[in-house]
């Protein structure tokens, strides 16, 4: 999804999902998770993303998803 909406490699994309995991002290997979909900269809469901870093507020865009939720766990 990353690599997707900003057109960089997959190994950049993999990078920032390490990175945010990193950041915010859950796992690579918790991260990946949170990705998935936040730009997914299920984006209001079980709750939302655990985490929501702002970087990603232009991934929710990109998906019509509600990015006014992001930023808010940075």
């Amino acid at each position: 999804m990353i690599s997707a909406a900003r057109g960089c490699s997959q190994d950049a994309a993999f990078d920032e999902l390490i990175d945010v995991a990193m950041h915010h002290h859950v796992s690579v997979g918790c991260a990946a998770e949170s990705l998935i909900s936040l730009v997914g269809d299920d984006a209001g469901m079980a709750g939302g993303p655990a985490i929501v870093p702002p970087q990603w507020a232009e991934l929710c865009d990109s998906r019509g998803a509600d990015s006014s939720k992001a930023g808010a766990d940075a």
